[in-house]
């Protein structure tokens, strides 16, 4: 498998994608912490989650979404300790 490069995906980049490929990449997340925590953390660090919620406040949604996300993050959680709560989820190459 050849060396990958990262970049953003802009729309002039949208010539010929139907030659291009794209594959899907599990990532596991070693939090120690609970999914709710989890959460937490995304919302203060993470851009794309810090934007959802900065959105969801202006609706007065902030709470229905963090819900969603800890019920999502509780879903897809691998962990196989007791005290440390993992999740698992796609994330981008």
């Amino acid at each position: 498998m050849g060396t990958r490069i990262r970049r953003p995906l802009y729309a002039c980049d949208l010539a010929g994608i139907e030659n291009r490929s794209f594959d899907r990449v599990i990532s596991m997340f070693d939090f120690k912490g609970s999914p709710a925590q989890f959460v937490d953390t995304f919302r203060q660090f993470y851009g794309p989650t810090m934007n959802a919620f900065d959105a969801a406040a202006k609706d007065g949604r902030t709470d229905a979404l963090q819900g969603e996300l800890v019920a999502l993050f509780e879903r897809h959680n691998q962990s196989r300790y007791p005290t440390r709560r993992s999740s698992r989820r796609p994330s981008c190459v």
